[in-house]
């Protein structure tokens, strides 16, 4: 039978008001500490190209499914994506402290990447090999070094693993192959993403410097710590394959045109990922 996995994003609106702990000139300029990007004729841009098509070639698979599920920025589903890592759902409604310290502490993170980007305005894979578009449909008016999206996820791994110390690993592993999906879909080189890491560890050691950081997150770590002790009172997190929503459906339908990701049109016997003329992307696998 078809197997289709079929990822469904849903925009949910964030429910408390977002702001940051440090303004952008509050941080430090990522000019200032990381090496700039590698230059075109350099050992490490051909390092970039090989893991390019390292990501490239994994594209149809299911952790290429995962890696445009990664590219989703609104923060509700951020949390959500890193709920089975950290043992525990954060969210607006249910955890309101720590989604608080989270969605602060990333917008922040936002912030710290920003002059960099704006300083070397470096290119974009998809961009550099002229891909027609990004698979996963985000918006990518941004420059590409350092990534962003890396030194959230970075960051945001070691920042629930102060919360909850006991999933430190499974969070670390989190936080890297969150990374890694930018290479994997084309949106940043392996350079951007590993300078977004630094960025991440240093804007979470900016912010303990903060004293409202650390009161919200301490606030954050009592409201974990009242969950623990009586676990009735919050649901577990979503048990969904990968932190993808599933469902099984039908491959043809009548009104719908299939396409693969480098846009040739998909027949009965085309496995990996399509892209159906309403939007869909599902990975199809026969078993």
């Amino acid at each position: 039978m078809w197997v289709i996995i079929l990822t469904v994003f849903t925009i949910k609106s964030e429910a408390q008001d977002i702001t940051h702990y440090f303004t952008v000139n509050q941080l430090a300029d990522a000019t200032d500490y990381l090496p700039p990007p590698p230059d075109t004729t350099s050992v490490q841009f051909a390092y970039d190209v090989s893991q390019y098509y390292w990501g490239k070639s994994i594209r149809n698979t299911e952790r290429g499914l995962q890696a445009i599920y990664d590219s989703q920025g609104v923060y509700t589903v951020i949390c959500e994506n890193f709920s089975e890592a950290f043992g525990m759902t954060i969210s607006p409604e249910e955890t309101p402290a720590m989604y608080k310290v989270v969605a602060n502490s990333l917008k922040t993170t936002s912030n710290a990447t920003s002059k960099c980007k704006n300083y070397y305005r470096r290119i974009r894979p998809f961009q550099m090999f002229n891909e027609e578009s990004i698979i996963t449909g985000e918006t990518l008016s941004e420059t590409s070094f350092p990534s962003t999206h890396s030194a959230k996820g970075w960051m945001l791994a070691l920042l629930l693993g102060e919360i909850n110390p006991n999933k430190q690993v499974a969070l670390l592993n989190k936080g890297y192959e969150y990374g890694q999906s930018r290479v994997i879909v084309g949106a940043h080189w392996q350079t951007d993403v590993d300078a977004g890491r630094m960025v991440g560890s240093a804007t979470l050691s900016r912010l303990h410097s903060d004293s409202t950081f650390m009161a919200d997150l301490e606030s954050a770590k009592a409201e974990y710590n009242a969950i623990i002790n009586n676990p009735l009172s919050h649901p577990p997190f979503p048990k969904i394959a990968g932190n993808i929503d599933a469902a099984e459906e039908r491959y043809a339908t009548s009104d719908v045109h299939w396409y693969t990701i480098d846009g040739k049109p998909a027949d009965d016997d085309t496995q990996g990922i399509v892209v159906g003329s309403n939007g869909k992307k599902v990975l199809r696998t026969d078993r």
